[in-house]
């Protein structure tokens, strides 16, 4: 059977459904920062009311929800334009491995109406499915190293 996904941006009634699944990605891959519910209010709360800064994409099969992507649009110097970070991706443990995520990039790279110049994520270290997944997708590793401060 063909699964045949659609992408469309996050409703106020995925509120419910978002919060389960960010809480659902962080407690699969933990590593990083704990998330909350404020964290995840906040979030729908800037991209709903700033869509410049990003968005949030459902992924359904039939009407039915089974994944969601945050993207984060910045400007690089670098690459001279935009970049889509993929701040998370998720898919429910039942849809994956059904050709769901390499749609999502299809998706993602089809419908740049803004010509932004590059993806960008991150992979835990200890997700190799990820990151043999994202590397087929056509990712590699960049030569920096990506560092951070909290404040």
């Amino acid at each position: 059977m063909t699964i045949k996904p659609e992408f469309r941006l996050y409703q106020p009634a995925d509120r419910a459904e978002i919060e389960t699944m960010v809480l659902a990605l962080y407690a699969e891959d933990s590593f990083g920062q704990p998330m909350t519910t404020q964290k995840i209010q906040q979030t729908i709360a800037v991209l709903s009311s700033q869509p410049d800064r990003g968005e949030i994409l459902i992924f359904t099969v039939e009407q039915q929800v089974v994944g969601y992507a945050m993207l984060i649009f910045y400007w690089s110097n670098e690459y001279g334009g935009d970049i889509i970070f993929i701040d998370e991706l998720y898919i429910k443990a039942a849809w994956r491995n059904r050709g769901i995520g390499k749609r999502f990039f299809e998706y993602v790279i089809a419908c740049d109406r803004e010509n932004r110049k590059a993806i960008q994520l991150e992979v835990t270290p200890l997700n190799q499915k990820g990151l043999d997944f994202f590397q087929k997708q056509g990712f590699h590793f960049l030569s920096n190293t990506s560092l951070i401060k909290k404040l």
